[in-house]
């Protein structure tokens, strides 16, 4: 009975030595064979890895081409252009650690210098955008300049100056407006034709629209009364009003302008915000600068930076939208007083309270825009 019991004790155990031999040659052939396929879908993996590369760059490039079409962007788009294109740098970077084709490389290379030509470009059209103001200013000096040299002064010399002034003005903002509808225009399939036919229609139709909102603006507020900020026309008076009445322009400021403006571009400071800042009235340099301090609170809560441009690009959305549904009802008020419809109680705007209740409203406003500008999908 032990003797058959050691044969069998002897046979389990042999048993299980097979059994152990048995799994372990079997997880060694396993493991040779999934390396092998390993080895195998190696290349596989490098060429996805390629296509991925390929079609998030030409993304990347449709969408940059897209943001260039903005002629004028605001800085924050610019800075979104730029990231753009770093992505797309980033994967050119990674592409040529996949490659090893010469002529692949060389094509590489060729698209990260267009890539870069493109960036400088967009960077120049923006330090060129078109001047409105400053050309307007700078034609009115020297047109008051001529026209008194060759005699005309005093309230003809204002006026006929004041028109050169007005056409330029027309002209800068028509032909820059015209030039970025055209480049739209090309990218959505419409012909220069009918771009043309539309812009003029809708030029005569704005020519007439503006002309009869200034009369009703005239009428009702009047423009010399200070009721109507106007800084761009005070700026374009003090201009011509010495020049035309014989007292001389003061030159000498505005050397002193032109060299502070080269200042601080020197020091990367744009000239044109610092000088709006300096001859825009305080009432409307307050507003500015409590946009800008909201801009900042809203793009700097997150440490993800796309989720920041996405909430700035959405305050600058309802912002934009407020200022045009400002101005409109600006002008419908004032046609309703010129319609002899006057809803505002003057004895309650003399009121302390008043200005404490519109401080209130401004207030929930500025909080309104942060809670919406901070809800991005």
């Amino acid at each position: 009975m032990k003797e058959q019991s050691g044969h069998i004790t002897s046979k389990v155990i042999l048993g299980y030595i097979l059994l152990i031999t048995i799994a372990v040659c079997s997880v060694a052939y396993i493991y040779n064979i999934v390396e092998k396929v390993a080895e195998e879908d190696e290349p596989d993996h490098q060429a996805r890895r390629k296509v991925y590369l390929v079609t998030n760059t030409l993304s990347l490039l449709y969408e940059s081409e897209a943001l260039g079409q903005l002629v004028g962007m605001p800085q924050n788009e610019f800075r979104h252009f730029n990231r753009t294109l770093n992505k797309a740098h980033s994967n050119m970077d990674s592409l040529r650690t996949l490659v090893t084709d010469s002529m692949q490389l060389l094509k590489i290379d060729t698209i990260d210098i267009l890539l870069e030509r493109k960036r400088w470009n967009t960077r120049r059209l923006l330090e060129t955008c078109n001047p409105v103001s400053g050309m307007t200013l700078m034609t009115l000096i020297l047109a008051s300049v001529v026209m008194v040299a060759v005699g005309l002064k005093g309230p003809s010399g204002m006026v006929a100056a004041l028109v050169m002034g007005g056409v330029v003005c027309t002209a800068l903002s028509m032909a820059g407006g015209f030039i970025t509808d055209l480049k739209i225009g090309y990218w959505l399939g419409s012909t220069p034709a009918k771009q043309e036919t539309w812009k003029f229609l809708g030029t005569i139709v704005s020519a007439a629209t503006v002309g009869g909102v200034m009369i009703i603006l005239n009428k009702t507020y009047g423009f010399t009364s200070g009721a109507l900020a106007a800084p761009q026309a005070n700026a374009m008076a003090a201009v011509i009003e010495p020049l035309m009445s014989g007292v001389g322009a003061p030159w000498l400021l505005y050397g002193i302008g032109a060299v502070l403006a080269i200042i601080l571009t020197l020091c990367k400071i744009p000239a044109l915000a610092f000088a709006l800042g300096m001859f825009i009235p305080l009432e409307l340099n307050v507003p500015l600068v409590v946009g800008g301090a909201v801009n900042w609170f809203v793009t700097t809560r997150s440490k993800d930076a796309s989720l920041n441009t996405e909430r700035g690009e959405k305050g600058t959305l309802l912002a934009s939208g407020f200022i045009a549904g400002g101005a409109l009802m600006g002008v419908i008020s004032a046609a309703m007083r010129f319609g002899g419809i006057n809803l505002v109680n003057e004895a309650w705007l003399n009121n302390t309270w008043s200005e404490v209740l519109a401080l209130g409203a401004y207030a929930l406003l500025i909080l309104y825009f942060i809670k919406a500008s901070m809800k991005v999908k």
